[in-house]
């Protein structure tokens, strides 16, 4: 293989990260570099092993100062697309964005992208404090996938939904807490982490909300069920992968027009749907740049949105019943520009993805490399190694969504790019859960 600048993608949640990651791929690929995609177990293992200091390391947050310094070792640029930092959020951007960064650590951050104008000002603000200027407008790749510029990477799957369910509402969850004993799992697994403390009696006064709302929404989907004169289609709830799918389970089993489905990543499902109904999340973002009618589900009277959660604003409609759907059926679809007019999302005539591989190519001193191979000792090492990570994690994350769940594979992102028109591919699996593409 050639000698090429080489892109590190580590991916920890493999619903929200990978497919945004694929369509990166396609255009980094196409401007010659080489990308390497894996779990960030595979993809710190690969680094490890390698000699000399080249490349980019692209993640989707901070790492603690040792992490940082180890990249810093081995690749020549460290650059930030965090996609938990979207434009529906519960916390306002002043707090969230300095606390996905460890003390000391900013030092070591080349790019930091963003998704929005103001996202970009408050970034520049509290990152940018010591004259180094890193953060740029770029969008969102995912946002790409959102809209009709990639509107063939999920065309399989929305022929394969639309065969089975046809016309559909779809929910999509977001409860924190859908059952009082998972209170002090998620007390537990808070952290103070950078210079600021998170507030953790409010994390848990949310997550007893949510858990009020979960039993409004109960008496919400009751009624929908029983609503046969209306000939309402059926509901899907797509379960957020922090919730508890065998709770789920036990509460839909009875029903006959609710099904459960946690097949794909939500975008297809989201592309295909009648009606969007949310509580305030990103999938309300994701509807609207989608065109689809956006309703908010008020499950109970007291509102536990925090202000600045935009959802309401970007919503077509609120309910609190489930027989007013009927008539948002058959209402036409109004514009919605809050997103772009508030500078939450920033839209171009380029694929965001293809913004921000434009800017890594300005990136200076960025060191060509030749593919390393791995011995079959080290293959063996890594196959234990990662197996004993993957039990630890199943352990603490009991009947929620594996975070890679069935891995990420070789066929999967090969085909992925072919639909979007990508040519003249070569793409290897390094390990498991890591793959080659050039």
């Amino acid at each position: 293989m050639k000698q090429k600048k080489t892109i590190y993608i580590p991916i920890e949640w493999k619903n929200r990260e990978l497919d945004s990651s694929i369509l990166l791929t396609k255009y980094a690929i196409e401007n010659n570099f080489r990308v390497i995609v894996g779990s960030k177990i595979a993809i710190f293992y690969f680094l490890k092993n390698k000699k000399t200091k080249s490349g980019i390391f692209f993640y989707k947050g901070g790492l603690d100062l040792k992490g940082c310094e180890f990249v810093n070792k081995k690749c020549d640029a460290f650059v930030v697309l965090d996609q938990e930092i979207g434009p529906v959020t519960n916390t306002s951007f002043e707090y969230k964005i300095p606390t996905r960064f460890f003390r000391k650590t900013l030092k070591f951050i080349d790019r930091y992208y963003c998704i929005g104008e103001k996202l970009l000002k408050i970034s520049k603000k509290l990152l940018e404090k010591k004259g180094k200027q890193f953060c740029v407008l770029s969008g969102w790749p995912r946002v790409d996938l959102w809209g009709d510029k990639a509107k063939n990477f999920y065309k399989l799957e929305e022929k394969l939904i639309r065969k089975k369910y046809k016309k559909y509402i779809l929910f999509s969850s977001n409860f924190m807490c859908l059952d009082l004993n998972e209170i002090p799992i998620i007390k537990s697994k808070m952290r103070y982490w950078s210079e600021y403390k998170h507030p953790i009696n409010v994390h848990i006064g949310n997550a007893k909300n949510s858990y009020k709302e979960f039993l409004g929404f109960k008496k919400f989907l009751k009624k929908y069920e029983n609503l046969k004169k209306e000939n309402l289609p059926p509901l899907i709830i797509r379960p957020h992968p922090n919730e508890n799918i065998n709770i789920w389970k036990e509460e839909l089993k009875n029903y006959k027009n609710i099904f459960l489905e946690n097949k794909y990543e939500i975008s297809p499902w989201i592309n295909s749907c009648e009606i969007l109904l949310h509580r305030g999340c990103t999938s309300s973002a994701h509807a609207q740049v989608r065109n689809k009618k956006t309703v908010m589900v008020k499950s109970i009277k007291k509102n536990t949105l925090p202000k600045v959660n935009i959802s309401k604003k970007i919503s077509d409609f609120i309910i609190k019943d489930p027989s007013e759907l009927n008539i948002i059926l058959n209402k036409n679809k109004k514009p919605n520009t809050y997103l772009k007019d508030k500078g939450f999302i920033y839209f171009d005539n380029k694929m965001s993805s293809e913004i921000i591989v434009n800017d890594l190519i300005k990136i200076n001193n960025i060191n060509t490399d030749n593919f390393i191979k791995l011995s079959l000792l080290s293959k063996i090492y890594f196959y234990l190694r990662e197996k004993l990570s993957f039990i630890l994690q199943n352990k603490s994350n009991l009947n929620k969504n594996v975070k890679l769940e069935n891995g990420i594979k070789k066929s999967y992102i090969k085909k992925k790019l072919k639909l979007i028109n990508t040519k003249n591919l070569v793409i290897k699996e390094i390990l498991n859960n890591l793959i080659l593409i050039e």
